[in-house]
């Protein structure tokens, strides 16, 4: 949250290129909804959340507390789960391989959790915030989503976390 309006629509194409990656098309090519296979020989997830929606809590007032979609619980659905992603031997060779390339600190992704992603990646609600209560407390402060994911990237290369951008793109 730091006061623009953004979107994977938007990010999606940007970390793309930014890597040096290209996205497929059709990018959900099994429909890419809970309980459809996954992405090629990718292991999806479906996870069927016990709370109720988002939606709930104001369902009453907006006059659609009978509609589904304020009753049925929240699904997270990935065509690519992370998790077992991460444990695949191929990703892991990989990995391997960019490690010893670039010197990659192996902490990095002996450590790794994949929790924070799956939720926001899988979510089948939006969610738009607002900084509306921190402005009323004061916070004059700005950043730009996309601006802050560079400098985090830039901030990972560093440390040995991800590849150096130039010779990533370089060698690959």
């Amino acid at each position: 949250m730091n006061g623009d309006t953004e979107s994977f629509q938007n990010l999606w194409p940007r970390l793309a290129s930014r890597f040096g990656c290209k996205i497929p098309d059709p990018m959900f090519p099994n429909g890419g909804v809970p309980h459809t296979k996954g992405f090629k020989n990718y292991e999806s997830s479906t996870i069927q959340l016990r709370n109720k929606p988002p939606l709930k809590a104001s369902a009453s007032a907006l006059g659609i507390s009978s509609d589904p979609a304020a009753e049925n619980s929240p699904t997270l659905f990935l065509q690519v789960d992370p998790e077992k992603w991460a444990k695949r031997e191929d990703v892991n060779n990989a990995w391997c391989k960019l490690r010893d390339m670039y010197r990659l600190d192996q902490k990095a992704w002996d450590k790794a959790t994949w929790d924070f992603l799956v939720m926001t990646l899988g979510r089948d609600w939006n969610c738009v915030g607002s900084m509306s209560k921190a402005r009323k407390l004061g916070w004059t402060g700005y950043a730009d989503t996309w601006d802050e994911l560079e400098k985090t990237f830039e901030t990972l290369e560093d440390q040995g976390v991800l590849p150096p951008l130039d010779r990533l793109k370089h060698d690959f």
